[in-house]
């Protein structure tokens, strides 16, 4: 989607482990990875290590990004995280520090789940993999509780099975947090307020599955004096 970097300067905000990080520095982009959690700077400071891959991560939440970073960066891109924020005024606030951290003419890439497909047809449970692991098999399954018209719990269930504990074969591990079901047409009036123009969504492959959006901070208007 962005191609390669020469050297050019990239944010990837709600960095977690790295998964655009290292192939963005992998591209010849300078990145500079933020998150809010530490485990998740921890996992990608090791894996940038370990593959050795030059990358400055640093502990950011997005909500702040305004204050920290000012026109510096040819592009921003936020995967999968925008939507873990529940107001109209917190994902203002990220999509405002976006803007801020970006040169003039820096291009803003979003990544999101599509919840508002899930609230079409609101859908109350889904098998997602069963897998073999040593010693058994991993189930996992992912459970949806609708809070109204913007807010959707999101539950990732895995059931662990045990072949070495006759009788107790089982045990579960549960995963839930709240999100905001961000519709295309909210999120970019959301990127106009924000100061973002040639706002574009971009075909999507799997309906169902994650949209993303193209945003770029407009170059100021030429001198007429």
């Amino acid at each position: 989607m962005v191609g390669e970097g020469g050297g050019r300067a990239a944010l990837d905000v709600g960095c977690g482990t790295g998964r655009q990080s290292i192939p963005l520095a992998l591209l010849g982009w300078r990145v500079t990875a933020v998150d809010i959690n530490d485990g998740h700077l921890e996992r990608i400071r090791a894996r940038a290590e370990r593959q050795k891959v030059p990358l400055d991560v640093e502990r950011c939440d997005m909500r702040a990004l305004a204050v920290r970073y000012h026109g510096v960066y040819d592009l921003v891109v936020c995967c999968l995280t925008l939507d873990h924020l529940l107001t109209d005024g917190e994902i203002g606030r990220a999509l405002h520090g976006m803007w801020t951290a970006l040169r003039p003419g820096g291009q803003c890439y979003l990544r999101l789940d599509d919840l508002e497909h899930l609230l079409r047809s609101r859908p109350r449970y889904a098998f997602r993999e069963e897998r073999r692991v040593p010693h058994g098999r991993v189930i996992r399954l992912e459970d949806w509780e609708y809070q109204g018209e913007n807010h959707v719990v999101c539950r990732t269930v895995f059931l662990h099975e045990d072949d070495r504990r006759p009788g107790n074969r089982w045990h579960t591990d549960v995963f839930s947090y709240r999100r905001r079901a961000l519709r295309r047409a909210d999120l970019c009036e959301l990127l106009g307020a924000a100061g973002f123009e040639e706002i574009e969504l971009l075909p999507q492959d799997i309906p169902g599955g994650y949209y993303e959006v193209l945003a770029r901070r407009p170059e100021p208007p030429e001198s007429t004096g």
